[in-house]
């Protein structure tokens, strides 16, 4: 097949075009190409006419068959309305192409479509109406269904001023053509009372393009409500708080005025154990002043065992600490306990020290250094 590409100089070619740039809106007003068609041969020659490189529902082909006697010409009319929506802006590069009915020889004629771009947006805002104790979370749906991509910038404002309008990821945001884009929208009140009314805040939001054509849009009648935590003062907890206050202040003050840490001693071995239940279990009870296990079913002589600081403390001083007489067990404080044949190993898990009671000596034991106590816990020089 032989293609024509350029007729020899003062020789008019066999197709040609009005123009070879076309230039216009999507949407807009219907542009026509001229397409002129010219028999250079010595015979009579029918054409097939197509065009190529543009969408087939953006324009409407001349004839596609024409015949020509030789040295005669044919005017063909190509009308060119590329739709509003579903195109983007951009430059496409066609062609129209004419071939013999024999399909030996084709002519072929370029041009360019050129297509300016707009944004065409829908706002869509969700919730509308909001309830909350702090402050309100919205999305901002925009979907571009223009022509271009195109940045648009969002605005809040209230009624009254009243509300700060905050978007954590920015107000403005680059949608490309046929596509949507979610941006959140935090509504906060500059006035959060916790006790009152509801108040409403009525507002709305303002879009439009930057840099690109398009029109601005708003979207008013959106609401939040701010719904404070108390509606009136809740004057019987804030009284009972103020209550239990007031008795901690004074059960320190007692404590402090009775001088209780110098009763430590005393207190760490009475607080530790309860008197026993019956007068079999007295009777192989080791005497510490009347103490004993919390219940009978702590003793176990027989298949007792000593573990960790117990275990580190029988063994550095095995004569004063005996053998196990009972199991360990916790108090509610979480202090563990333990029985044996001459007192009472006792674990403070306040200070993390284990004591040892034997009659009227209190002992501690610390990075495996045994300390005799007085009775307000200090070691005896």
């Amino acid at each position: 097949m032989d293609t024509s590409i350029a007729a020899p100089q003062g020789a008019r070619e066999t197709i040609s075009l009005s123009r070879d740039l076309v230039q216009m809106e999507p949407g807009g007003a219907e542009e026509e190409v001229v397409v002129t068609l010219f028999n250079t041969s010595d015979v009579v020659e029918q054409y097939t006419v197509e065009v190529s490189g543009l969408e087939p529902a953006w324009f409407v082909a001349p004839v596609t068959s024409t015949g020509l006697f030789p040295q005669d010409e044919d005017k063909l009319v190509l009308k060119i309305h590329p739709p509003r929506t579903g195109v983007k802006a951009g430059t496409y590069p066609f062609q129209v192409v004419a071939r013999t009915r024999d399909q030996k020889r084709e002519y072929v004629a370029q041009a360019t479509l050129e297509l300016s771009g707009y944004v065409l947006y829908r706002v869509n805002v969700t919730p509308r109406n909001q309830t909350s104790s702090g402050t309100g979370a919205y999305r901002v749906e925009l979907t571009n269904v223009g022509t271009a991509d195109g940045t648009l910038r969002i605005e809040g404002k209230d009624d009254e001023g009243a509300c700060r309008f905050k978007f954590p990821r920015g107000n403005e945001v680059l949608v490309e053509a046929n596509s949507k884009r979610e941006v959140p929208l935090i509504v906060d009140p500059k006035r959060k009372p916790l006790v009152g009314q509801n108040r409403d805040y009525g507002f709305g939001l303002s879009v439009r393009p930057v840099g690109v054509r398009g029109e601005p849009q708003t979207v008013p009648g959106l609401k939040f409500t701010h719904h404070p935590r108390f509606q009136t003062l809740p004057i019987l907890p804030i009284l009972k708080w103020l209550l239990i206050a007031l008795l901690a202040l004074i059960v320190l003050g007692v404590l402090l005025a009775n001088d209780i840490p110098s009763q430590f001693g005393q207190r760490v071995r009475s607080a530790s154990a309860q008197l026993c239940g019956s007068a079999t279990w007295l009777a192989r009870t080791p005497v510490l002043g009347g103490i004993c296990p919390e219940t009978a079913a702590q003793a176990n002589p027989d298949r007792c065992t000593f573990a960790l600081g117990f275990k580190d403390f029988a063994n550095e001083q095995p004569r004063l600490v005996g053998k196990c007489f009972s199991d360990e067990y916790y108090d509610k404080f979480g202090n563990n306990m333990q029985w044996t044949t001459t007192g009472l190993l006792l674990w403070v898990k306040a200070s993390n020290t284990v004591y040892f009671t034997e009659r009227d000596n209190l002992y501690s034991y610390v990075d495996g250094k045994l300390k005799l106590l007085d009775g307000a816990g200090t070691p005896v020089p």
